[in-house]
């Protein structure tokens, strides 16, 4: 089992930190190149999700952080992003000229599963990405 954690500032260009850390990390695990499309897509939106509606974990910061972090199981892969609100995720239906609304949507669809768990600092959205296409 391999963890990967990466705290990232709260701002949306972190999404794209995240995506290159986590496919750099899968790549030398030797991950099948589909799931790590999958597990980047699904990663990039859980971040996008924590910066546009959540709070950073360090409260009241404007340059505050969010906690991501990967478990790579036997079958799986976890991706985990913490964030400082406890509100929970909403999925919404977005109309076809709406430029948002869309990300838990595809998390659903890329992921075999996923939650949300309360933690001391705020909330902790997850997914499950199976290993094998």
């Amino acid at each position: 089992m391999s963890v990967g954690t990466l705290p990232v500032h709260h701002d949306p260009a972190s999404a794209a930190v995240v995506r290159h850390e986590l496919a750099a990390e899968l790549s030398q695990f030797r991950v099948e190149q589909g799931c790590i499309d999958d597990a980047v897509l699904v990663a990039s939106e859980l971040v996008g999700n924590a910066i546009r509606h959540g709070i950073p974990v360090t409260e009241g910061s404007t340059s505050g952080r969010i906690d991501v972090r990967w478990d790579i199981l036997d079958d799986a892969l976890v991706i985990k992003v913490e964030d400082g609100s406890a509100a929970e995720p909403r999925r919404r239906e977005a109309g076809d000229r709406q430029p948002d609304g869309r990300g838990l949507a595809i998390v659903e669809a890329h992921a075999a599963d996923g939650g949300v768990d309360r933690t001391d600092r705020g909330k902790c959205v997850w997914a499950r990405i199976p290993l094998q296409h």
